[in-house]
């Protein structure tokens, strides 16, 4: 195994990314609404944490 290198894992913040030109949200995925009501299952997005919920 010579040559292998173990790379530690960093965490990327918004602060950190400079620029992208992924959409969001991505086609497909929905956009969180807070007045909207969600089913059990349902996955949308929060762009302001680029998280999904």
């Amino acid at each position: 195994m010579s040559g292998m290198k173990v790379i530690k894992p960093t965490s990327i913040t918004s602060a950190m990314l400079a620029s992208s030109t992924v959409a969001e949200p991505a086609p497909g995925e929905v956009a969180w609404n807070p007045s909207t009501p969600y089913a059990a299952k349902d996955v949308v997005i929060r762009t302001s944490t680029h998280m999904k919920y």
